[in-house]
Protein backbone atom coordinates (compact mmCIF):
# COMPACT_ATOMS: atom_id res chain seq x y z
CA UNK A 1 0.00 0.00 0.00
CA UNK A 2 1.34 3.37 -1.07
CA UNK A 3 1.97 5.41 1.91
CA UNK A 4 -0.09 8.60 1.94
CA UNK A 5 0.93 12.52 3.16
CA UNK A 6 -1.78 13.96 4.84
CA UNK A 7 -1.73 17.91 5.06
CA UNK A 8 -2.61 19.30 8.49
CA UNK A 9 -4.45 22.47 9.13
CA UNK A 10 -2.38 25.09 10.44
CA UNK A 11 -1.91 26.14 13.94
CA UNK A 12 -2.57 29.84 13.26
CA UNK A 13 -5.86 28.79 12.02
CA UNK A 14 -6.72 26.18 14.18
CA UNK A 15 -6.10 29.39 17.00
CA UNK A 16 -8.13 31.28 15.25
CA UNK A 17 -11.86 29.09 15.46
CA UNK A 18 -10.54 28.74 18.93
CA UNK A 19 -10.14 31.97 19.98
CA UNK A 20 -13.94 32.60 17.71
CA UNK A 21 -15.28 29.97 20.33
CA UNK A 22 -13.75 31.64 23.69
CA UNK A 23 -14.74 34.91 23.07
CA UNK A 24 -18.30 33.27 22.25
CA UNK A 25 -18.57 34.66 18.34
CA UNK A 26 -19.35 30.48 17.57
CA UNK A 27 -21.19 28.43 20.17
CA UNK A 28 -20.21 24.74 20.94
CA UNK A 29 -23.69 23.79 21.29
CA UNK A 30 -25.86 23.45 18.28
CA UNK A 31 -28.66 25.44 18.99
CA UNK A 32 -29.87 28.46 16.76
CA UNK A 33 -30.80 30.93 19.53
CA UNK A 34 -28.33 33.96 19.43
CA UNK A 35 -26.78 34.59 22.87
CA UNK A 36 -26.17 37.20 24.89
CA UNK A 37 -22.62 37.74 24.06
CA UNK A 38 -23.23 37.54 20.33
CA UNK A 39 -25.72 39.89 20.42
CA UNK A 40 -23.36 42.31 22.42
CA UNK A 41 -20.62 42.29 19.41
CA UNK A 42 -23.24 42.97 16.51
CA UNK A 43 -25.35 46.00 18.91
CA UNK A 44 -21.13 46.97 19.57
CA UNK A 45 -20.55 47.16 15.78
CA UNK A 46 -24.21 48.57 14.64
CA UNK A 47 -24.18 51.36 16.72
CA UNK A 48 -20.77 52.29 15.54
CA UNK A 49 -21.82 52.49 12.21
CA UNK A 50 -24.97 53.95 13.00
CA UNK A 51 -22.97 56.46 14.90
CA UNK A 52 -20.37 57.35 11.85
CA UNK A 53 -23.88 57.68 9.91
CA UNK A 54 -25.81 60.30 11.94
CA UNK A 55 -22.07 62.34 12.36
CA UNK A 56 -22.68 62.41 8.31
CA UNK A 57 -25.02 64.63 8.78
CA UNK A 58 -24.26 66.44 12.05
CA UNK A 59 -20.46 67.29 10.92
CA UNK A 60 -19.30 70.39 9.42
CA UNK A 61 -15.74 69.44 8.18
CA UNK A 62 -16.30 68.44 4.32
CA UNK A 63 -12.87 65.92 5.07
CA UNK A 64 -14.52 64.44 7.82
CA UNK A 65 -18.23 63.56 6.37
CA UNK A 66 -16.14 61.90 3.17
CA UNK A 67 -13.87 59.89 5.86
CA UNK A 68 -17.13 59.00 8.01
CA UNK A 69 -18.78 57.87 4.75
CA UNK A 70 -15.93 55.56 4.29
CA UNK A 71 -16.22 54.10 8.02
CA UNK A 72 -19.93 53.83 7.81
CA UNK A 73 -19.40 51.73 4.49
CA UNK A 74 -16.71 49.40 5.93
CA UNK A 75 -18.92 49.11 8.86
CA UNK A 76 -21.88 48.09 6.90
CA UNK A 77 -19.06 45.10 5.51
CA UNK A 78 -18.38 44.14 8.86
CA UNK A 79 -21.57 44.03 10.37
CA UNK A 80 -22.60 41.96 7.61
CA UNK A 81 -19.90 39.33 8.12
CA UNK A 82 -20.89 39.66 11.59
CA UNK A 83 -24.52 38.08 10.75
CA UNK A 84 -22.57 36.28 8.30
CA UNK A 85 -20.70 34.10 11.20
CA UNK A 86 -23.10 34.25 13.37
CA UNK A 87 -25.95 32.42 11.58
CA UNK A 88 -23.60 30.60 9.76
CA UNK A 89 -21.14 28.89 12.14
CA UNK A 90 -22.45 25.35 11.82
CA UNK A 91 -21.99 25.36 8.00
CA UNK A 92 -18.95 27.47 7.75
CA UNK A 93 -17.12 25.16 10.06
CA UNK A 94 -18.18 21.93 8.87
CA UNK A 95 -17.39 22.83 5.39
CA UNK A 96 -14.09 24.41 6.16
CA UNK A 97 -12.97 21.25 8.53
CA UNK A 98 -14.61 19.10 4.83
CA UNK A 99 -12.24 20.70 2.50
CA UNK A 100 -9.17 20.61 5.05
CA UNK A 101 -8.54 16.73 4.56
CA UNK A 102 -6.06 16.38 1.94
CA UNK A 103 -3.61 14.18 1.23
CA UNK A 104 -1.23 12.98 -1.65
CA UNK A 105 1.23 9.60 -2.21
CA UNK A 106 3.52 12.15 -4.40
CA UNK A 107 6.34 13.21 -1.74
CA UNK A 108 7.49 16.21 -3.73
CA UNK A 109 4.03 17.32 -4.52
CA UNK A 110 3.27 17.30 -0.67
CA UNK A 111 6.72 19.25 0.32
CA UNK A 112 5.66 21.72 -2.61
CA UNK A 113 2.09 22.28 -1.03
CA UNK A 114 3.09 22.19 2.41
CA UNK A 115 5.63 25.18 1.90
CA UNK A 116 2.79 26.73 -0.10
CA UNK A 117 0.66 26.56 3.14
CA UNK A 118 3.43 27.88 5.77
CA UNK A 119 4.12 31.12 3.13
CA UNK A 120 0.58 31.32 3.21
CA UNK A 121 0.43 31.16 7.22
CA UNK A 122 3.19 33.54 7.01
CA UNK A 123 1.44 36.27 5.12
CA UNK A 124 -1.58 35.96 7.42
CA UNK A 125 0.73 36.28 10.65
CA UNK A 126 2.18 39.73 9.34
CA UNK A 127 -1.39 41.09 8.99
CA UNK A 128 -1.79 40.11 11.80
CA UNK A 129 0.84 41.86 13.06
CA UNK A 130 0.14 44.94 11.01
CA UNK A 131 -3.68 45.23 12.62
CA UNK A 132 -2.14 44.57 15.83
CA UNK A 133 0.19 47.67 15.58
CA UNK A 134 -2.85 49.85 14.70
CA UNK A 135 -4.54 48.53 17.74
CA UNK A 136 -2.11 49.91 19.94
CA UNK A 137 -2.31 53.08 17.69
CA UNK A 138 -5.56 53.56 18.18
CA UNK A 139 -5.52 52.39 22.02
CA UNK A 140 -2.39 55.33 22.75
CA UNK A 141 -2.80 57.93 20.40
CA UNK A 142 -5.70 59.72 21.61
CA UNK A 143 -5.19 59.74 25.59
CA UNK A 144 -1.87 61.70 24.20
CA UNK A 145 -3.82 64.04 22.13
CA UNK A 146 -6.72 64.43 24.34
CA UNK A 147 -8.88 64.13 21.44
CA UNK A 148 -10.58 61.25 19.45
CA UNK A 149 -8.53 59.97 15.71
CA UNK A 150 -11.90 61.16 14.13
CA UNK A 151 -15.42 62.72 14.81
CA UNK A 152 -18.22 60.53 15.07
CA UNK A 153 -21.84 61.22 16.91
CA UNK A 154 -22.05 60.96 20.19
CA UNK A 155 -25.04 61.23 22.81
CA UNK A 156 -22.55 63.32 25.01
CA UNK A 157 -20.09 65.95 24.34
CA UNK A 158 -16.89 63.92 24.51
CA UNK A 159 -14.59 67.45 23.31
CA UNK A 160 -15.35 69.35 26.13
CA UNK A 161 -16.21 66.32 29.68
CA UNK A 162 -13.41 64.13 30.17
CA UNK A 163 -15.89 60.91 31.28
CA UNK A 164 -17.23 61.74 27.58
CA UNK A 165 -14.31 61.27 25.67
CA UNK A 166 -12.97 58.09 28.22
CA UNK A 167 -16.13 56.71 27.12
CA UNK A 168 -16.07 57.74 23.68
CA UNK A 169 -12.49 56.37 23.29
CA UNK A 170 -13.47 53.34 25.18
CA UNK A 171 -16.56 52.46 22.14
CA UNK A 172 -13.89 53.27 19.48
CA UNK A 173 -11.49 50.66 20.82
CA UNK A 174 -13.97 48.37 21.40
CA UNK A 175 -15.29 48.37 18.24
CA UNK A 176 -11.71 47.95 16.66
CA UNK A 177 -11.44 45.06 18.52
CA UNK A 178 -14.50 43.12 17.47
CA UNK A 179 -13.52 44.62 13.89
CA UNK A 180 -10.43 42.86 14.09
CA UNK A 181 -12.05 39.55 15.57
CA UNK A 182 -14.10 40.06 12.26
CA UNK A 183 -11.12 40.03 10.25
CA UNK A 184 -10.02 36.58 11.45
CA UNK A 185 -13.15 35.06 9.35
CA UNK A 186 -11.33 37.02 6.40
CA UNK A 187 -8.52 35.35 7.15
CA UNK A 188 -10.18 31.62 7.29
CA UNK A 189 -11.57 32.47 3.92
CA UNK A 190 -8.51 33.56 2.30
CA UNK A 191 -7.34 29.61 3.83
CA UNK A 192 -9.94 28.11 2.57
CA UNK A 193 -9.19 29.50 -1.13
CA UNK A 194 -5.62 28.54 -0.31
CA UNK A 195 -6.60 24.82 0.41
CA UNK A 196 -8.68 24.62 -2.90
CA UNK A 197 -5.34 25.85 -4.89
CA UNK A 198 -3.89 23.32 -3.09
CA UNK A 199 -6.71 20.95 -3.98
CA UNK A 200 -6.18 21.35 -7.71
CA UNK A 201 -2.35 20.62 -7.77
CA UNK A 202 -2.66 17.58 -5.90
CA UNK A 203 -5.26 16.79 -8.23
CA UNK A 204 -2.65 17.73 -11.38
CA UNK A 205 0.16 15.43 -9.55
CA UNK A 206 -2.58 12.16 -10.01
CA UNK A 207 -3.41 12.98 -13.31
CA UNK A 208 0.83 13.21 -14.23
CA UNK A 209 1.24 10.04 -12.09
CA UNK A 210 -1.24 7.84 -14.15
CA UNK A 211 0.10 4.55 -15.63
CA UNK A 212 3.49 5.00 -13.27
CA UNK A 213 4.54 3.09 -10.60
CA UNK A 214 5.83 4.52 -7.79
CA UNK A 215 9.34 4.23 -5.69
CA UNK A 216 9.44 3.94 -2.30
CA UNK A 217 11.47 7.38 -1.97
CA UNK A 218 8.32 8.78 -3.78
CA UNK A 219 9.57 8.91 -7.53
CA UNK A 220 7.91 7.58 -10.09
CA UNK A 221 8.77 4.83 -12.87
CA UNK A 222 6.74 3.17 -15.93
CA UNK A 223 6.27 -0.50 -16.73
CA UNK A 224 8.68 -0.42 -19.37
CA UNK A 225 11.54 0.91 -17.01
CA UNK A 226 10.99 -1.17 -14.44
CA UNK A 227 11.43 -4.57 -16.92
CA UNK A 228 14.31 -2.49 -18.36
CA UNK A 229 15.91 -2.25 -14.80
CA UNK A 230 15.33 -5.53 -13.86
CA UNK A 231 17.38 -6.24 -17.09
CA UNK A 232 14.55 -9.08 -18.77
CA UNK A 233 13.63 -9.65 -22.18
CA UNK A 234 9.93 -10.13 -22.08
CA UNK A 235 8.22 -12.13 -24.03
CA UNK A 236 5.25 -11.12 -26.82
CA UNK A 237 2.73 -12.31 -24.17
CA UNK A 238 4.19 -11.21 -21.73
CA UNK A 239 4.09 -8.06 -23.11
CA UNK A 240 0.73 -8.36 -23.93
CA UNK A 241 0.21 -8.93 -20.17
CA UNK A 242 2.08 -5.97 -18.80
CA UNK A 243 -0.03 -3.60 -21.18
CA UNK A 244 -3.18 -4.96 -20.32
CA UNK A 245 -2.43 -4.52 -16.39
CA UNK A 246 -1.38 -1.39 -16.97
CA UNK A 247 -4.04 -0.02 -18.74
CA UNK A 248 -6.24 -1.33 -16.66
CA UNK A 249 -4.33 0.87 -13.62
CA UNK A 250 -4.31 3.57 -15.83
CA UNK A 251 -8.22 3.75 -16.39
CA UNK A 252 -8.92 3.09 -13.00
CA UNK A 253 -7.31 4.93 -11.81
CA UNK A 254 -7.88 7.91 -14.09
CA UNK A 255 -11.46 7.60 -13.15
CA UNK A 256 -10.44 7.57 -9.53
CA UNK A 257 -9.08 11.20 -10.37
CA UNK A 258 -12.07 12.35 -12.05
CA UNK A 259 -14.23 11.38 -9.07
CA UNK A 260 -12.26 13.38 -6.92
CA UNK A 261 -12.57 16.27 -9.71
CA UNK A 262 -16.13 16.09 -9.55
CA UNK A 263 -15.68 16.31 -5.70
CA UNK A 264 -13.58 19.19 -5.69
CA UNK A 265 -15.77 21.36 -8.20
CA UNK A 266 -18.77 20.32 -6.32
CA UNK A 267 -17.18 21.78 -3.00
CA UNK A 268 -15.52 24.76 -5.22
CA UNK A 269 -19.55 25.59 -6.22
CA UNK A 270 -20.88 25.32 -3.00
CA UNK A 271 -18.34 28.02 -1.83
CA UNK A 272 -19.41 30.29 -4.73
CA UNK A 273 -22.30 30.27 -3.70
CA UNK A 274 -21.93 30.50 0.06
CA UNK A 275 -19.23 33.30 -0.38
CA UNK A 276 -20.48 35.25 -3.24
CA UNK A 277 -23.01 37.82 -1.59
CA UNK A 278 -19.82 38.69 0.83
CA UNK A 279 -17.65 38.74 -1.80
CA UNK A 280 -20.04 41.14 -3.91
CA UNK A 281 -20.57 43.52 -0.98
CA UNK A 282 -16.69 43.70 -0.35
CA UNK A 283 -15.63 44.64 -3.47
CA UNK A 284 -18.12 47.49 -4.24
CA UNK A 285 -17.76 49.32 -0.68
CA UNK A 286 -13.78 48.75 -0.92
CA UNK A 287 -13.93 50.30 -4.15
CA UNK A 288 -16.22 53.65 -3.16
CA UNK A 289 -13.71 53.67 0.02
CA UNK A 290 -10.50 54.40 -2.47
CA UNK A 291 -12.02 56.54 -4.12
CA UNK A 292 -13.06 58.66 -1.15
CA UNK A 293 -10.12 58.41 0.66
CA UNK A 294 -7.87 59.30 -2.65
CA UNK A 295 -10.34 62.32 -3.28
CA UNK A 296 -10.10 63.42 0.15
CA UNK A 297 -5.99 63.19 0.15
CA UNK A 298 -5.61 65.04 -3.14
CA UNK A 299 -8.20 68.17 -2.29
CA UNK A 300 -7.84 68.28 1.61
CA UNK A 301 -8.55 71.50 3.58
CA UNK A 302 -7.30 70.06 6.58
CA UNK A 303 -3.82 69.75 8.51
CA UNK A 304 -4.34 67.01 10.73
CA UNK A 305 -1.29 64.70 10.25
CA UNK A 306 -3.36 61.72 11.99
CA UNK A 307 -6.32 61.50 9.94
CA UNK A 308 -4.20 61.97 6.74
CA UNK A 309 -2.93 58.76 8.68
CA UNK A 310 -6.00 56.92 8.61
CA UNK A 311 -6.54 57.51 5.04
CA UNK A 312 -3.90 55.99 3.98
CA UNK A 313 -4.50 53.69 5.90
CA UNK A 314 -7.97 52.95 4.71
CA UNK A 315 -6.67 52.91 1.16
CA UNK A 316 -3.92 49.92 1.93
CA UNK A 317 -6.88 48.08 4.06
CA UNK A 318 -9.41 48.16 1.26
CA UNK A 319 -7.00 47.66 -1.82
CA UNK A 320 -5.51 44.64 -0.01
CA UNK A 321 -8.71 43.16 1.27
CA UNK A 322 -9.87 43.52 -2.44
CA UNK A 323 -6.74 42.22 -3.90
CA UNK A 324 -6.27 39.07 -1.36
CA UNK A 325 -9.43 37.24 -2.49
CA UNK A 326 -9.21 38.46 -6.60
CA UNK A 327 -5.37 36.99 -6.24
CA UNK A 328 -6.39 33.51 -4.78
CA UNK A 329 -9.44 33.13 -7.03
CA UNK A 330 -7.27 33.63 -9.97
CA UNK A 331 -4.82 31.10 -8.59
CA UNK A 332 -7.66 28.63 -7.99
CA UNK A 333 -8.59 29.33 -12.03
CA UNK A 334 -4.81 28.82 -12.93
CA UNK A 335 -4.79 25.62 -11.04
CA UNK A 336 -7.90 24.31 -12.78
CA UNK A 337 -6.57 25.74 -16.35
CA UNK A 338 -3.31 23.55 -15.54
CA UNK A 339 -5.31 19.99 -15.25
CA UNK A 340 -5.39 19.76 -18.70
CA UNK A 341 -1.70 19.54 -19.44
CA UNK A 342 -0.82 17.51 -16.25
CA UNK A 343 -3.17 14.96 -18.08
CA UNK A 344 -1.18 15.36 -21.24
CA UNK A 345 1.88 14.61 -19.34
CA UNK A 346 0.71 11.08 -17.86
CA UNK A 347 1.82 7.83 -19.24
CA UNK A 348 -0.75 8.20 -22.10
CA UNK A 349 1.66 7.20 -24.83
CA UNK A 350 1.08 3.39 -24.28
CA UNK A 351 -1.90 2.75 -23.86
CA UNK A 352 -4.22 1.07 -26.17
CA UNK A 353 -6.25 3.52 -28.99
CA UNK A 354 -9.42 3.13 -26.51
CA UNK A 355 -8.08 4.44 -23.60
CA UNK A 356 -6.54 7.29 -25.48
CA UNK A 357 -9.79 8.55 -27.31
CA UNK A 358 -11.33 8.96 -23.21
CA UNK A 359 -7.95 10.55 -22.55
CA UNK A 360 -8.43 12.79 -25.54
CA UNK A 361 -12.68 13.56 -24.56
CA UNK A 362 -11.11 14.53 -20.73
CA UNK A 363 -8.72 16.89 -21.96
CA UNK A 364 -10.77 18.63 -24.04
CA UNK A 365 -13.19 18.81 -21.09
CA UNK A 366 -10.20 20.02 -18.93
CA UNK A 367 -9.42 22.76 -21.32
CA UNK A 368 -13.08 24.15 -20.70
CA UNK A 369 -12.31 27.71 -19.13
CA UNK A 370 -14.20 27.87 -15.87
CA UNK A 371 -14.64 31.40 -14.13
CA UNK A 372 -15.35 32.38 -10.36
CA UNK A 373 -18.16 35.32 -10.60
CA UNK A 374 -19.96 37.21 -7.90
CA UNK A 375 -23.38 38.37 -8.65
CA UNK A 376 -22.88 38.19 -12.36
CA UNK A 377 -20.91 41.17 -12.21
CA UNK A 378 -17.14 40.59 -11.48
CA UNK A 379 -15.34 37.27 -12.53
CA UNK A 380 -12.55 37.00 -9.50
CA UNK A 381 -9.26 37.48 -11.06
CA UNK A 382 -6.76 40.14 -11.25
CA UNK A 383 -8.15 41.51 -14.35
CA UNK A 384 -10.74 42.56 -12.18
CA UNK A 385 -8.40 44.09 -9.31
CA UNK A 386 -6.71 46.32 -12.12
CA UNK A 387 -9.72 47.21 -13.38
CA UNK A 388 -11.24 48.41 -10.10
CA UNK A 389 -8.00 50.58 -9.92
CA UNK A 390 -8.49 51.89 -13.13
CA UNK A 391 -12.20 52.78 -12.24
CA UNK A 392 -11.15 54.33 -9.32
CA UNK A 393 -8.70 56.88 -10.48
CA UNK A 394 -11.21 57.80 -13.21
CA UNK A 395 -13.82 58.27 -10.70
CA UNK A 396 -10.96 60.35 -9.03
CA UNK A 397 -10.40 62.77 -11.88
CA UNK A 398 -14.51 63.11 -12.34
CA UNK A 399 -14.52 64.33 -8.76
CA UNK A 400 -11.65 66.61 -8.82
CA UNK A 401 -13.24 68.44 -12.61
CA UNK A 402 -16.08 68.89 -9.88
CA UNK A 403 -13.81 70.59 -7.00
CA UNK A 404 -12.34 72.53 -9.27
Amino acid sequence: MEKEYKLKVPDTIQRMTEIYHIVGLWKTGNGNVVSLQQASYFICIFGFTLASFVGIWTIDDTDNVVFLVSVVLIGIVQTYRLYFIICEQKGIFDFMHTISINSTADYQTFCNANNKLKKFVASVKSVLGILFLLWVFVVSLPPIRKQLIFDFAFPWDYKTNEWAFWMGHAFVVGTYVISITICMFVMMIWYMMMIFVIKYELLASEFRNLGAAREGNGSVKTVENMTKAQGEKPSRSTKLTKSEAGETSYVKNLVEAIKRLATINGQLDEFEERFSSLFLLQIITSSICICGAIFVLAFRVHDNFFQDAFYIIEIIYCLGDIFAVLYLANEMMLSVDRLSYSLFESNWIVQTQSCKRNIIIMMEYLKQPRSFVVGKLFPMNIETFIAIVKRSYSMFNILGSFKQ
